[in-house]
């Protein structure tokens, strides 16, 4: 302890006296406002207010406001507030004052408290190491991307009883934003919200873990280099992701050429244009399928039968060989034997499953009738019937999609990967919307 005097002559005194005036209040105009430590985006978030939660205003700092909400203080930003009332800036008035008397001070040097000072600076580093170990120790961190393996609920604020946004399902790809405390804010498509980290980390574990497994045993099966692949079917879709209920990105038509990328299980990574997708791996070859026209296959025949070729006209309809005297009955009954059958994008069979146009393909074909093998080109198959002259056996054409009419206003066809083959109404609006034509294929 050290004790000294301080003797001083007619000196000058300089008081700051502060003045501040406010009796202001804001409301919150945006659906998240962050309440800041500091007046600074940089600072830490101490709290979440919601649209229209009111706080009161102490002060003006630059672009922001100190306010108080409840018990906590800090700052927000002007942009995230409407105010009522006046908020004025503090000011600080300085007032000279001369003195001629002699002041004699006897000063204590308290030596303790730098080393007070000291001992709260290391207890306050130490909780600063203690709570970003914390942070370090969870699963979940900012900017993580991955798939769900279970349903989430997400909230408008991080509060458990604050308002449900929305349930996100299970397999959505979703993207970490921000942690605050036990909190995660996520996106995920159009959905964008809060939930408790450890539901989200429970969410995503298991699948992490498998797919972690997954990619270390598919390691050896990248493509190192790039190398080029044909499309060998008639159409084949890429799919966002390495499964037939992915979502579609594009759709190939054959001998369409895409850039392999990696080869991963039974599926192909490719970049085409600007996609970047997955494809079934026995739907590209490594060279193009020879293009066989209607005309070249005929001439093959009647070759191999020591005809001389016929002249036929070249055009799509007489692709279509109307040869069958069978009904239309017939062979609404033959179809209706493959309901609950699978839909595989390029499948024409039993056997592999069916996409649209390979399922009216498959059924004709045990007819005697060989139609095109795309929905478009079906579209230019047997003669146009109008929709009100409808019968048995007819194909239904839709943008980018066939069908067989079945009677009563309904007809059969491999729907999508969900649905199969089945039975839908012509009443349906998608399919009232998308409808182009009919086609009469039998005599």
């Amino acid at each position: 302890m050290k004790k000294f005097k301080l003797s001083m002559l007619t000196c000058a005194t300089m008081v700051a006296i502060s003045t501040a005036s406010f009796g202001a209040t804001g409301k919150v105009n945006t659906d998240t406002a962050r309440i800041r430590s500091e007046a600074s985006s940089e600072s830490s978030i101490i709290d979440l207010l919601s649209i229209d939660d009111k706080v009161e205003i102490l002060e003006e700092a630059g672009d922001w406001y100190k306010i108080k909400s409840g018990e906590k203080t800090g700052y927000i930003s002007k942009s995230l507030l409407d105010v009522d009332g006046t908020v004025e800036k503090q000011e600080t008035k300085v007032e000279e004052t001369n003195t001629n008397e002699t002041v004699t001070n006897e000063v204590t040097e308290n030596t303790t408290e730098p080393k007070a000072t000291e001992e709260a600076a290391e207890a306050e580093k130490e909780q600063e190491t203690t709570t970003a170990t914390e942070k370090e120790e969870s699963k979940l961190k900012e900017s993580f991307v991955g798939n769900l393996s279970s349903e989430v609920t997400i909230k408008i604020l991080p509060s458990i009883n604050s308002i449900d946004i929305a349930k996100i399902e299970k397999n959505t790809e979703i993207t970490v934003v921000e942690i605050i405390n036990d909190w995660c804010h996520i996106e995920a498509g159009k959905f964008s919200g809060w939930a408790r980290v450890k539901v989200v980390e429970g969410a995503i574990t298991e699948q992490n873990n498998e797919e972690q497994t997954a990619t270390e045993e598919e390691t050896t099966e990248e493509v190192t280099e790039t190398k080029k692949g044909y499309v060998n079917v008639e159409s084949v879709n890429i799919r966002k992701e390495k499964s037939t209920s992915s979502d579609i990105l594009d759709n190939l038509t054959k001998n369409s050429e895409v850039t392999i990328l990696a080869e991963e299980g039974e599926w192909y990574k490719i970049k085409i244009n600007d996609s970047i997708g997955y494809v079934s791996k026995q739907y590209i070859s490594d060279k193009k399928v020879e293009e066989v026209t209607s005309r070249a296959s005929d001439t093959a025949r009647q070759i191999l039968e020591n005809k001389e070729p016929e002249e036929k006209a070249d055009t799509a309809e007489t692709t279509t060989k109307k040869t069958s005297s069978k009904s239309g009955a017939e062979v609404v009954a033959f179809a209706k034997q493959y309901l609950g059958y699978d839909y595989v994008s390029g499948g024409a069979s039993p056997s592999t499953g069916f996409d649209c146009s390979g399922f009216t393909s498959y059924v004709y074909k045990n007819f005697g009738v060989s139609l095109n093998r795309t929905s478009s080109g079906q579209k230019s198959d047997g003669v146009a019937v109008s929709k009100s002259e409808l019968e048995q056996g007819d194909i239904l054409c839709f943008s980018g999609h066939v069908g067989i009419y079945i009677g009563n206003n309904q007809f059969i066809h491999a729907s999508n990967p969900s649905g199969g083959v089945k039975i839908t109404s012509l009443s349906d609006s998608y399919y009232v919307k998308n409808y182009i034509t009919a086609r009469r294929v039998l005599e």
